[in-house]
């Protein structure tokens, strides 16, 4: 558990895991794996593919709470703020799709990443990507990129750059990406309540689903 937190939020490449920690069966593996999402210390998302196969074999880990990062006894990760900030993003999409038959997926391509693919159904519904500061020109060039190929991908044109503080619009490729800061995005899709039909409402405001 240590070493995955440490990692968190990482690709669980399951052959390079069972050696480093010295499991043999690729079955014993998976249920410790199972084991620490049903306690609550992690949490899974499946690579994005039609392949149920790669689906199921590919999966990205997040710590289910920041402090299990870098607050914990014999933690020595550090205090990685894009790594946490992603993490932060990622359990509010997951606060999000409670109730709803919405699934999260990541997208890796052969160049290029994005953090999180909303799916209903094969519908994608928006594509996200998260970085801490998107003032260097490198760091920015590879955002748009992820965000980019995972549209491309998905055949979805909702794309949400998430930042510390940075707010635009950018509009690259024929694509349009909307930057946002992390507070910003949270105070406008929280409320005290998180009611089922304003999860749905919140839904509905960032991918612009048309209800039949």
């Amino acid at each position: 558990a240590h070493h995955i937190l440490n990692e968190t939020p990482t690709i669980i490449v399951k052959d390079a895991l069972q050696d480093t920690i010295g499991i043999k069966s690729e079955r014993t593996l998976g249920n410790y794996l199972m084991y620490l999402n049903q306690t609550y210390l992690v949490s899974t998302i499946s690579k994005y593919s039609f392949k149920s196969r790669e689906r199921a074999r590919s999966e990205k880990s997040y710590a289910i709470d920041v402090a299990f990062m870098d607050k914990r006894k014999n933690a020595f990760s550090g205090e990685n703020l894009g790594w946490r900030l992603e993490t932060m993003v990622y359990l509010e999409l997951l606060r999000r799709k409670a109730g709803t038959e919405y699934d999260i997926y990541y997208y890796q391509g052969r160049n290029a990443e994005a953090d999180f693919v909303v799916c209903d159904g094969n519908k994608t519904l928006a594509v996200y990507q998260v970085s801490y500061d998107i003032s260097n020109e490198k760091t920015r060039k590879r955002e748009i990129k992820g965000c980019i190929a995972g549209a491309k991908a998905t055949q979805c044109n909702n794309l949400f750059l998430i930042t510390d503080h940075e707010s635009e619009t950018i509009k690259e490729e024929g694509y349009t990406i909307q930057v946002i800061p992390v507070w910003e995005w949270l105070t406008n899709s929280c409320n005290c309540e998180r009611s089922f039909s304003r999860l749905l409402s919140q839904f509905d405001n960032d991918y612009q689903v048309v209800k039949t």
